[in-house]
């Protein structure tokens, strides 16, 4: 592996002891016909003789404004993505330029999101790390008006990013209707859970909702005590200022939020049990709550993975009394949540809009209550809001495609009549749907033309 690896002497360049380490265990003089290039890199290892590598390289220029950095960047066009910013503010036009040079060589995903960077950038005041995907670590920075891009460098990126998105998605999709509605639902990340949509997408509550029921539901396998995964919501103002909170050691908010109880599942063969909550939008209005912060709690210190399984399940409706507690098969959000985490930050509700806006995030928190994670709340939560909403969305990836009739999508079909036709439908309702189903994929796999 090492053998076959691109850049080596790099690698080992940046991190040289833990390689000490590691080849001398490897002993790669053992195996010198084979992996010539790894005992030439231990040998300049230890005799110090590494050549800058390409990342430093890149750095002394940055730092010394030198120009030359931008034919290193055009090198290698995603480590010149993660360095645009700050290569626009040191170069102008000039780094523009580089850039565009570089598009065909980007995934469209990467087009889409850079866009959306640069359309957001000026209007956010923080910026949101997530170290290699990992919520548990977000850092979250200040985003001074220092950084902010001249608006004549976004419109010039963003004018090339959109032919370069049309001539490629075009090839795929000549024309297409798209419904504005798709603004709101947002496309997958890497580090997301296997679903059809991203964090950040926003379900609608419809008009006649009265109510909406969270549930945790897990089985903990046989066990001679109690284990919780416990369901809890936190409650916010406009401002993100804590309002209050519903879960086991908090069971009301007035008459706007209602805790089940807290189950035991000790007796149970396969150690199952499941926690319910009830929301009541207008109540939780009148009480001045804007957001309402929904999260599963590893109570027990088990991750997820410890158990059999894990479900997190959503669903809405007018008449609270009908039918079952908790029916799966009517949930609008209903997912296995795994990993070797102590926490997933599931949703949110936005009263005022009557949106749930999918998080999936593993936050930092305390797992032994939700009441006591209204604090760290507050300070998160307004950064990753703003971090979501400059995420790229259905609606980016096709508002290049001119208009037309190849292809149709939709935020849902009802009252539609798709008989025959290629269709993306987000949430399909109709019975009578009898449409070809589009996989976004084909167009987020489309690729420049050589």
């Amino acid at each position: 592996m090492l053998e076959s690896a691109k850049h080596l002497d790099e690698d080992i360049a940046r991190r040289p002891e833990r390689f000490k380490r590691l080849l001398r265990g490897l002993r790669p003089g053992d195996y010198a016909r084979r992996c010539p290039r790894v005992v030439a890199a231990y040998d300049r290892l230890y005799n110090d003789s590494f050549a800058p590598s390409w990342a430093a390289r890149v750095e002394a220029a940055l730092e010394s404004k030198d120009p030359g950095a931008l034919a290193l960047l055009r090198a290698r066009p995603g480590e010149f993505l993660r360095r645009l910013h700050v290569a626009l503010l040191l170069f102008g036009h000039a780094a523009a330029e580089a850039f565009e040079a570089v598009l065909p060589k980007l995934t469209v995903i990467q087009l889409l999101s850079i866009r959306r960077y640069l359309a957001t950038v000026n209007d956010r005041q923080f910026r949101t790390i997530a170290p290699k995907g990992n919520w548990t670590r977000l850092q979250i920075l200040d985003n001074p008006k220092s950084r902010g891009l001249p608006s004549a460098l976004r419109d010039r990126l963003d004018a090339a990013i959109g032919a370069e998105l049309r001539l490629r998605l075009t090839a795929v999709v000549p024309t297409a209707t798209v419904d504005e509605r798709l603004t709101g639902v947002t496309l997958p990340t890497n580090d997301g859970d296997l679903l059809p949509y991203g964090r950040g997408t926003a379900f609608r509550l419809p008009d006649h909702v009265t109510f909406v029921r969270t549930a945790s539901y897990w089985a903990s396998g046989p066990t001679g005590r109690n284990v919780w995964y416990d369901n809890g919501w936190n409650f916010f103002d406009a401002k993100w200022r804590p309002k209050g909170t519903c879960c086991w050691n908090s069971t009301r908010f007035g008459d706007a939020a209602i805790f089940s109880g807290d189950p035991t599942n000790s007796k149970d063969a396969q150690g199952r049990a499941c926690q319910l909550i009830d929301l009541y939008p207008n109540k939780l209005a009148s009480k001045g709550v804007r957001y309402a912060v929904w999260s599963l709690l590893c109570y027990s210190r088990k991750p997820f993975d410890d158990a059999q399984e894990v479900f997190g399940l959503l669903q809405w409706g007018s008449k609270k009394q009908k039918g079952r507690l908790l029916e799966p098969s009517r949930s609008q959000l209903a997912f296995p949540v795994r990993g070797a985490n102590y926490t997933k930050f599931v949703a949110w509700l936005d009263v005022k809009k009557r949106e749930v806006v999918f998080m999936d995030a593993n936050l930092r928190a305390q797992v032994s209550s939700a009441l006591a994670n209204t604090g760290r709340l507050k300070e998160v939560m307004p950064a990753f809001a703003e971090y979501l909403g400059a995420l790229p969305t259905v609606h980016d990836l096709l508002r290049e495609l001119p208009p037309g009739d190849d292809l149709v999508a939709l935020y849902d079909d009802a009252d539609q009549d798709l008989s025959g036709r290629s269709a993306y439908v987000f949430q399909p309702r109709s019975e009578d749907g009898d449409f070809e189903a589009f996989a976004l994929t084909k167009l987020l796999a489309a690729k420049h033309p050589d």
